[in-house]
Parts: C-alpha cells; sequence; structure tokens
C-alpha cells in the first residue's frame, strides 16, 4: 500500500466523497475530515459538508474537532512513556501515586493496568460532576466491582490515570501530552486540552435538535451545548495534521518517521495486555468484517478481514470521531465528524474506506460502493433478518406497551402484506425485502410500514441496529421485543394490535422483594448534556431503562434490577457498578432519581 497510497487514494476519492454525502443525507452528520495515512507519510486528506451550518462554512483540514475517547490511546502513550522511566509501573496501586483516593472497597487493589484495560470495576463515569478530581472523589460514593475479571469500559478510569500523569510530572497531563508527544512531532495546532480559548477553531458541534426522541432522517440539528474538555477520557482536539500524526503513531512502533515519541516494546506492551472482553463490534457499519475485539492499553484490538488492526471511537457533545490502524497492510483511517457523539457515521466512514482502500476499487465498482439505498435506514429496515421483526412492540406515550404490525409496502401504495402473527417465513413478506435494492410493483422503492389500531408509520433502522418509527404515537422509544409473559388484550397479537395495560403507568410498584413499593415508570430529565433525559418503561413484569439519545446512554435497553430499597443495578449482569437511586418520591411516585452523580427530575411531560 505504501508504495501507490497517494494513486490510490486519488482514485477512490470520488466514490469516498459521494459516500460521505450519501452519509450526511441518512445520518445526523453535518460534516467532517477523513484522513488517510501510511507509515511514510499522508496519502489524503477529504473534507466533507459544514463546520457551520448557520454560516454556510465548508470544513476544512485546518478546522478541530474533538476526538473525545480516543484520547485514551495518547494518556496511555504518556503513561507508557512514565513506565519506561520508571516512574510508574502498571502493576502498581493507583493510591500509590494518588494517595487520597477512595474508590470504594477494591481501592487497594487496583493497579494502573486495570485503569488502562478497564478492568478496574469501576462504573463508566460520574458525567453529573465537571472537575477531574471532583468526579474522583465521588468514587468513594458509588459502587465498583472486583477488579482485574472483567471488562467495563470507564471513562473515570482514565480521568484517574490522567491524574497520576499530574502527579508524577508535576504539570497537567494536557500539556504533559503536548511536550511528550505532539512538539516531538512537530505538531503544533492541536488542542491538548478543549478550552474556550479554542472555540474559535474548532468544527461547531451539533446535535439533535429534539433529544428525547430516536433521530430519524429529515430531523433538525442544533449547535450543540459548548462545554470544555480536560480529564483524560476525552481531552484532545485535532486537525488533520494532528490526525495524521495520531494515524501513524498508531501504525508503526513508536515513531512517526524520525521522531521516536515511544520504545517498541512499550508500543508493543499497549497492544498485548489485553483485557478479556473489549467493546462490541458493530453490526451495521459497512466494512470488512470485524471478528475479535479486546482492549488493549487505550486501543481496541481487532481482527478483522483476517488481519490484526487497532482501533478506536470517541464521542462528545457535538463531536463523533473513529479511526483504524492495519498495520499488516500498512493503512490507517481517521474520521472526525461534528456530529453528536452516539453518531456511529465516523465508523462508518473510517471501516468503509478501509475496505475500500485495500480493495484499490474504482469508483463505480458495484462491490465497494455504498449506494444510497444501502445507507438509507428504510432500506437497512427492509433488509433486516425477518426474525428480528417477529413480535415486536413500541411503548405509548402513556408507557403502554403496544405490539405493532410490520407490512411491506411500495412507495404510495397501501401496505400489502403483513406478519404481526404466525412466522414471517410462513407469510413470505420479507423474501423479496432482504435484498436492499429490490423495489415494489411500481418500480419505487420497497418499505416497511409500523401499523397499530391507531396509526402508521414507517420502520427505520439505525447504525446500531434498532428499530424506531415515525408513527405518532410510538415515536418516543425504540422499538423492542415484545415481553413474552405480556397477556393481550384480545384475540391474537395481529388482532389485538395492543398489550394489555397491566397498571395504570403512574402507580406501578417495582418488583422484588425488599426494594420498597415506588412507583418508576415515567419520563426522567436532567440538565446534564451528556446523557439529557431516559425514560423507565415497564415490559411484562420488568422495568427497563431506555434512551432515545446521548453521548453516555445506553445503546440498548437496559434492565433495572432491583438490589435493595429504592436502588437498582442497571444491566443484567451481577458485576455492573451502575446504580439507579431513588432520592426522592411523592405520593409513591419517584420523583428524583440519582445517575452516575447526576440528578435526574420526573418530567411532566410525555
Amino acid at each position: 500500500m505504501s508504495v501507490s497510497a497517494g494513486a490510490r487514494f486519488d482514485a477512490v476519492a470520488p466514490m469516498l466523497a459521494r459516500t460521505a454525502e450519501l452519509v450526511m443525507r441518512s445520518e445526523p452528520v453535518p460534516g467532517g475530515l477523513l484522513v488517510v495515512c501510511t507509515r511514510a507519510g499522508v496519502a489524503g486528506v477529504l473534507p466533507f459538508g459544514l463546520a457551520d451550518v448557520e454560516r454556510r462554512i465548508s470544513v476544512t483540514p485546518a478546522h478541530l474537532f474533538e476526538i473525545g475517547s480516543i484520547s485514551k490511546f495518547l494518556v496511555s502513550v504518556v503513561i507508557n512513556q512514565l513506565v519506561d522511566e520508571g516512574r510508574v509501573s502498571l502493576a502498581e496501586p493507583v493510591v500509590t501515586y494518588l494517595p487520597w483516593l477512595d474508590a470504594g472497597p477494591h481501592t487497594e487493589r487496583i493497579t494502573l493496568g486495570h485503569l488502562l484495560q478497564h478492568t478496574a470495576g469501576l462504573v463508566s463515569g460520574v458525567d453529573g460532576l465537571t472537575d477531574e478530581k471532583a468526579q474522583a472523589w465521588a468514587l468513594r460514593h458509588r459502587r465498583s466491582a472486583e477488579p482485574g475479571r472483567l471488562f467495563h469500559y470507564s471513562n473515570i478510569g482514565y480521568i484517574l490515570v490522567g491524574l497520576v500523569v499530574s502527579a508524577v510530572a508535576g504539570r497537567h497531563h494536557g500539556e504533559e501530552l503536548r511536550r511528550r508527544v505532539f512538539e516531538p512531532l512537530g505538531v503544533s495546532g492541536v488542542a491538548t486540552t478543549v478550552r474556550n480559548a479554542d472555540r474559535a477553531r474548532l468544527a461547531v458541534g451539533y446535535a439533535p435538535a429534539v433529544d428525547d426522541r430516536p433521530c430519524l432522517p429529515g430531523d433538525s440539528l442544533a449547535p450543540a451545548p459548548w462545554l470544555e474538555a480536560l480529564g483524560a477520557d476525552g481531552n484532545v482536539a485535532l486537525d488533520a495534521d494532528g490526525l495524521a500524526a495520531l494515524l501513524r503513531l498508531m501504525l508503526g512502533d513508536g515513531a512517526v518517521g524520525s521522531a521516536r515519541v515511544l520504545s517498541a516494546s512499550a508500543m508493543t506492551r499497549i497492544q498485548a495486555m489485553l483485557a478479556p472482553d473489549g467493546e462490541p463490534l458493530p453490526e451495521l457499519v459497512m466494512g470488512l468484517p470485524a471478528t475479535t475485539s479486546r482492549y488493549g492499553l487505550g486501543l481496541n484490538v481487532e481482527t478483522i478481514g483476517g488481519a490484526t488492526c487497532l482501533t478506536h471511537g470517541g464521542g462528545m457533545v457535538g463531536y463523533a470521531s473513529f479511526v483504524l490502524a492495519d498495520p499488516a497492510h500498512d493503512l490507517a483511517v481517521g474520521v472526525v465528524t461534528n456530529a453528536n457523539g452516539d453518531c456511529l457515521a465516523a465508523q462508518l466512514l473510517a471501516r468503509h474506506a478501509h475496505r475500500v482502500l485495500l480493495a484499490g476499487g474504482l469508483p463505480g465498482d458495484p462491490r465497494l460502493e455504498l449506494s444510497a439505498a444501502r445507507l438509507d435506514p428504510v432500506a437497512r429496515a427492509a433488509a433486516a433478518d425477518p426474525s428480528l421483526l417477529r413480535g415486536l412492540a413500541g411503548t405509548d406515550d402513556s408507557g403502554t406497551e403496544v405490539l405493532v404490525r410490520i407490512v411491506a409496502c411500495s412507495e404510495g401504495d397501501r401496505p400489502s402484506s403483513s406478519w404481526s402473527s404466525g412466522s414471517p417465513a410462513e407469510s413470505g413478506a420479507l423474501i423479496s425485502l432482504r435484498d436492499s435494492h429490490s423495489t415494489g410493483a411500481g418500480g419505487a422503492a420497497t418499505g416497511l410500514r409500523v401499523v397499530t389500531d391507531h396509526g402508521e408509520g414507517a420502520l427505520y433502522r439505525d447504525l446500531y441496529g434498532r428499530f424506531a418509527t415515525d408513527h405518532p404515537a410510538l415515536r418516543t422509544v425504540f422499538l423492542h421485543s415484545a415481553a413474552p409473559s405480556s397477556s393481550w388484550s384480545s384475540g391474537s397479537p395481529a388482532e389485538s394490535g395492543a398489550l394489555t395495560s397491566l397498571q395504570d403507568s403512574h402507580s406501578m410498584s417495582t418488583s422484588g422483594a425488599g426494594t420498597g413499593a415506588v412507583g418508576l415508570e415515567g419520563h426522567y430529565r436532567s440538565h446534564n448534556p451528556w446523557f439529557p433525559h431516559f425514560r423507565i418503561v415497564r415490559r411484562g413484569a420488568d422495568l427497563y431503562l431506555t434512551a432515545a439519545g446521548g453521548v453516555e446512554a445506553p445503546s440498548e435497553d437496559e434492565p433495572l434490577v432491583p438490589v435493595g430499597a429504592g436502588e437498582f443495578r442497571i444491566g443484567a449482569e451481577p458485576y455492573l457498578p451502575e446504580r439507579l437511586t431513588v432520592v426522592a418520591e411523592i405520593d409513591g411516585v419517584a420523583t428524583i432519581v440519582d445517575l452516575g452523580d447526576c440528578r435526574y427530575a420526573r418530567s411532566t411531560c410525555p
């Protein structure tokens, strides 16, 4: 790849530019940068879209974009430099360097290595607080799991890593990063902490204008809240030059050209000290198949198309990014966008560009070109495995679970078939739709409709694999598999179209002994831009936390498991440390709850 990297990029750049345009139509992405590198240098830079929608300013290579959690690799580089210097040890307890730290009953056993691998057993974050030390101090009030056993992604863990760097080096970890990494690489335009003084150089970050419902194509975007970013879990903003330097560092053995910033043994250590598991692999991001993923020291180590690759994503309020380095093929791709941090479009573009560049495809190659149909969330829904559409249900504004019928139709036609009851395979309704390029009888693209007794709407599928609809009664929550224990109001699910309301949604009691009877179902809001709102809904006998969006919101519905009076574990696995706690109730109904040191109040809006 290295000899003809620039020529190959030039050959496929028009295809990648078209793909970026199509992605911006189907996903909430105003603009971004795509950078391709080899060990020898930059193969190409592709700006796309707008850095400022209101002023119609196009993205340029000089615009800064926050890279979010990709910053974790950079602080790992610094901490591994300190390891090589004998100033810290990955096997040493963190309290050796932060003696004031209290992270629960396992504090003395948490090592630097645990933090870097996300195996420290800490909560994912405490986003209700801003300052780094304040978040670290708040850990004494959080649950924790036994360290060293299981992978559980933790932003606060990397905030602690940054605090260790600051304590050992005697200067803020962001300044240490600048001095130790970017200055030796000759890169000066980056921001190693994102402060108000840097704001004018950044592309404007955007988020869905309406944050309490799934974002669908055509929904409006608005400038995202501005936040300074100082913690080592996501403190860096890069332009095209800075992103290229990071990609080349990921590709090599610790050197970029003639500048060595990390020993070869330390770079090997970053990739070889692996956690038992890693971040989940995406199902709907179009690229070479990724078959395994384990987390090293600040990077995912994946097997992609049979090759060992290094990846990481980053999500901030108003910014989403992804980097992929393929050392075996001397190729690295990075994409930064000014889409909100829970948007997977940067990952889609990076993985797709990796595939296209390896194949050396020509513009128009049908094997490689991502057409509008393949990117359209309606077409993705139509191409879904039929079994995923069996027994889908939604939740209306009152919290009632409603079974839906999924029907196939051509554009402009009334629904022609359905598979709400019985087997989808028996009805045959999906057979012609599994190819996302299929068309209806009139030649128009075929779609799927969500139908209930009270209306209908289109069916969409996002890049996480979640189903949503613009059905007016089911707009606020992603669709889900109907609770098998639920009872139907009358006849078969296909005949009724709705689930029996088991109890009034404002007077439901929690399940489980010893939890206390408090009504939890409802809509909760905060002023936390990382995770502004969620809903608690009942499905059968169980409670679930569901969120329509948010950088730190879960990407799938999480069960709420009662573990004490007014306290619920978030997630089914017993080791998970996240808790939702009832802080206040009025007349037996939860009014204020705590999640991650952030208070959420029950909303009077649906």
